[in-house]
């Protein structure tokens, strides 16, 4: 049974309606039992955790969201916890951090590393294998940086003789998205997908051999061998990705043909060029006389009566 604290804070952490203030102190109270309290066994946490913390990840109020994250992030420090209630924020976290609120998508993004870097479960990592694939570029990018740790990760089996069967049938869809995120639209969802697919070779030489067979292009290989070389000169991998230095060689860029149309110019400057040429026909109908109406000829002086 759940202790009383727990009960609690489960029943002010039910929904979303509840005053904000009492849900940041809700939040703060789990916090502090996961910090200092009694150690708490998974099923206690599980009817909690699962559900009431993912619908504060939820909140429209980013002073909740970044608790919950900190309290996510708190729950990684507990080894006997973290793995195995992974799975139960993946799906949320994720979608945090496509949320246009920097803080929230930002907070969201440590939580994620922070249970990754420790260690996940069967069913996060196919969670996150399958956010891979996601319409949004952003989701895409951090769902490819969470795999990349989870496989540089100290929990991770070293070999495929150390999986059991559910472990090879992940890590056998991980392989067959990976072939896909390499060629990523994006160039930094590729990027990291790349990276992964050099850690997957690191420790699992097998299984990144169907990656290269899935594409066996020179240009693939090339790609691999140059996120390779970024990879040896990581400082620390479990720091997110800098993006900022040139990360994959890009295509030769075809030399560019002479057109023989006119120069391109931009819209703003054609409108205002049009508008100064019509304009100049304006000035110039004006001080022309019409072509279209024939002038007529000057009236005669009118003569008086009489004469």
């Amino acid at each position: 049974a759940e202790s009383p604290p727990l009960v609690a804070i489960s029943t002010t952490l039910t929904t979303r309606k509840a005053p904000w203030g009492e849900r940041m102190s809700a939040l703060q109270t789990l916090e502090d039992l996961l910090l200092t309290g009694p150690e708490l066994q998974v099923e206690e946490l599980q009817s909690l955790l699962q559900t009431q913390l993912c619908t504060q990840l939820g909140d429209l109020r980013s002073q909740v969201v970044q608790k919950a994250c900190s309290v996510v992030v708190t729950l990684a420090t507990r080894e006997h916890v973290a793995p195995c209630a992974s799975n139960w924020f993946i799906e949320a976290l994720l979608d945090n951090t496509s949320k246009t609120v920097r803080v929230i998508a930002d907070a969201s993004s440590q939580a994620l590393r922070s249970i990754c870097i420790v260690g996940v479960n069967d069913e996060a990592q196919a969670a996150i294998v399958g956010r891979m694939n996601d319409k949004h570029r952003v989701i895409r990018r951090n769902a490819a940086e969470c795999l990349f740790l989870i496989i540089e990760s100290a929990k991770a089996p070293h070999c495929a003789d150390e999986m059991h069967d559910g472990s090879v049938e992940v890590w056998s869809r991980t392989c067959t998205q990976l072939a896909s995120t390499i060629t990523d639209p994006d160039k930094q969802v590729r990027f990291a997908g790349r990276l992964c697919v050099v850690a997957l070779k690191r420790r699992y030489p097998k299984m990144a051999e169907t990656v290269y067979e899935a594409d066996s292009t020179a240009r693939a290989h090339q790609y691999i061998e140059e996120a390779e070389v970024f990879y040896d000169r990581m400082d620390d991998r479990a720091q997110p990705i800098n993006y900022s230095v040139e990360m994959c060689s890009k295509a030769p860029v075809p030399p560019k043909r002479e057109s023989c149309l006119r120069t391109r110019i931009p819209l703003g400057k054609r409108q205002q060029a049009d508008i100064s040429t019509d304009v100049l026909v304006l000035t110039k109908k004006q001080r022309s006389p019409s072509t279209s109406e024939p002038r007529s000829p000057a009236a005669a002086p009118a003569s008086c009566p009489g004469e």
